[in-house]
């Protein structure tokens, strides 16, 4: 890096260089230039068949090898508002941000016309409706969108290494390939999902207690049941998402309702 930066971009004088690891100093005119990374946002798509989809890279660099949907983070803009817009970009679909799932990060670097850009990517999940599926146009950067079941993931094809390592941790955290793990490995892995299970339900109780207080000062019912059928219906629509039996998902949430309603008197 710092071999190709060989001038100020202040001064233009010959004299700056890199005093320590990422930073560079002129001594013409005290210009500091810090070399931060830039912001990348990535996201990991599925469908209803559980299936990954990966799009093909139509230009340079790594033009031909597969990729995930996203880019760079415009200035002024947040991570989910980029990871929309590079969503609509590269495979024509308008989705709305509440539908994200934040996954990781990861750093990394990018090369482009001799210039080695250092990056971090946001990486996110999403799953895609039968619909959206079906109506994926690729466009921009992108020849294509190809979708893999999960033990069929071509990671000697994805050539960024923000892409690879994502995408190993993933397949790994969400238990959809075989791996080496013990047993008490993966006993581990189900005490934390449970312990992040009780996290949430204390979190959803909490705000149900302010959701009472706010109904009381706004003299409303407590029990609504046009919105109960409404959560009932997307708490449907994600089980079949996520291929688990809905009529489970209703009796856990029927008991998750009730202490919300007595919570709110």
């Amino acid at each position: 890096m710092a071999k190709e930066f060989n001038f100020c971009p202040l001064c233009g004088s010959d004299t700056i260089y890199e005093d320590f690891k990422h930073h560079f100093l002129c001594k013409n005119c005290d210009y500091e230039q810090y070399l931060s990374p830039k912001p990348c946002a990535c996201v990991i798509l599925r469908n209803n068949q559980g299936q990954i989809g990966l799009s093909l890279r139509a230009k340079d660099p790594h033009k031909g090898t597969n990729d995930l949907v996203g880019g760079f983070i415009d200035p002024e803009e947040e991570a989910e508002e980029a990871m929309i817009r590079e969503i609509k970009e590269e495979i024509s679909l308008d989705i709305d941000p509440k539908r994200l799932k934040y996954f990781t990060s990861k750093h990394s670097y990018y090369q482009y016309k001799n210039w080695m850009y250092y990056t971090v990517a946001y990486i996110f999940e999403l799953y895609l409706t039968d619909l959206e599926v079906k109506n994926i146009v690729a466009s921009d950067d992108v020849a294509g969108l190809q979708w893999f079941e999960a033990d069929t993931v071509p990671l000697d094809n994805m050539a960024l290494v923000d892409a690879i390592f994502p995408m190993r941790k993933y397949l790994k955290e969400k238990a959809l390939v075989p791996n080496d793990s013990s047993l008490e490995e993966l006993r581990l892995q189900i005490d934390k999902v449970d312990t992040d299970i009780i996290d949430q339900l204390a979190l959803r109780n909490r705000i149900s207690s302010r959701v009472g207080k706010l109904k009381k000062t706004q003299n409303l019912q407590i029990n609504q049941p046009q919105r109960w059928n409404q959560k009932l219906q997307q708490l449907q629509e994600l089980s079949t998402t996520h291929g688990i039996d809905f009529a489970i998902v209703e009796q856990i949430y029927n008991l998750i309702h009730g202490q919300s309603k007595d919570l709110q008197k």
